[in-house]
């Protein structure tokens, strides 16, 4: 109980993270990111990492990242972020990292925010989607994700506007 902050991995590890989902995941642990980019790696898949600090850790989280990034195996990995702070950080000490800014409305200044963070691509909330703007952020030059989509439907209508990727939590129906 309590804040996962004040907490260390020796409380964490053994703790229950299935259940909660469906009983069939009853005793599933939380992975470390080293873990999870091993398994990744080993499954060749890339990793969209999006950080979510804690108010006012955005530097720790990011310097913690950084070192199992580093001393991880090497995955086709994006660093995304609604921390603007966060995606900040991570241009100056990784600017080889790839950096979408996270957001769920794309705000009207959208083109200073990415200049601003040298954002490679915006992901934005399928609630809001306008077709106006998706045009008008390719033209630009930037790539569009938009999460979280669930029905056929959806995707391909995002993808007809030019949306270059989807996330999804039901990714079998995507692909059917």
């Amino acid at each position: 109980e309590g804040l996962l902050l004040k907490s260390n991995w020796t409380a964490i590890k053994d703790l229950d993270a299935g259940s909660w989902y469906n009983v069939e995941f009853k005793d599933e642990r939380i992975p470390t990111l080293k873990a999870t980019l091993e398994l990744c790696h080993k499954l060749e898949l890339g990793v969209n990492l999006e950080i979510k600090p804690v108010p006012g850790w955005e530097w720790q989280t990011t310097m913690a990242t950084l070192d199992i990034i580093g001393s991880g195996p090497k995955v086709p990995l994006l660093i995304s972020s609604f921390n603007t702070h966060c995606l900040h950080i991570f241009k100056g000490q990784a600017p080889q990292l790839p950096r979408p800014l996270n957001v769920d409305i794309i705000p009207t200044d959208w083109q200073q925010c990415l200049a601003r963070l040298e954002a490679t691509s915006l992901h934005f909330c399928l609630p809001y989607f306008d077709e106006v703007q998706v045009k008008e952020v390719k033209a630009a030059g930037y790539q569009l994700a938009c999460f979280t989509v669930n029905t056929i439907e959806d995707a391909n209508r995002l993808l007809g506007a030019g949306v270059n990727a989807i996330f999804t939590d039901h990714p079998q129906t995507i692909l059917e």
